[in-house]
């Protein structure tokens, strides 16, 4: 349907179509969510990296501040977790990982989930910028839950204290 990059035709097409970007942000998450539960390598032989990926670059294309940026911050895990296995998924590039999530920090700084996720990836693949983890993952660990999403906060503020924990943070 479209290569790398969402193709300037499907973009037009989708434009026109209501609930054209949740409907992909959303299935996308559920899909990743089925991958996370999956053998990893039954979802990689599925294309399921491919699929997420793909879905990713079209919400971006589409409205890259849906949901505080949030196709950038799949984007961005994807190309942290997902394994580079050579003619499966040779796009993967963990360099990407942080620029994506930096991307998705840019567009709502505040966000918990946006700091959480860069946190942990600069905490994986850039032990030089540690400092600047811990503190993303402190400002996550201390938030007040939102009214309208205190238990996705809450949660969010279990993750960050658990990978300060392991970070040997506060």
């Amino acid at each position: 349907l479209f290569g790398s990059e969402a193709s300037e035709p499907v973009v037009a097409a989708l434009r026109g179509i209501p609930h054209a970007v949740p409907i992909c942000f959303w299935s996308a998450v559920v899909i990743a969510s089925w991958a996370r539960d999956a053998n990893p390598m039954v979802a990689v032989g599925q294309g399921v990296a491919e699929n997420l990926r793909r879905h990713a670059e079209l919400v971006i294309a589409l409205d890259p501040a849906y949901e505080a940026g949030g196709a950038h911050r799949l984007l961005g895990r994807i190309h942290a977790e997902v394994p580079r296995i050579p003619f499966v998924t040779p796009w993967v590039k963990r360099e990407r990982a942080i620029g994506e999530l930096r991307q998705a920090h840019a567009l709502a700084p505040d966000d918990p989930w946006n700091q959480l996720l860069l946190g942990m990836t600069l905490l994986e693949l850039a032990p030089g910028e540690k400092p600047q983890a811990l503190q993303l993952l402190q400002q996550v660990a201390r938030v007040a839950p939102r009214p309208d999403r205190a238990v996705e906060d809450l949660g969010v503020g279990r993750m960050a204290r658990d990978a300060l924990a392991r970070a040997g943070g506060p």
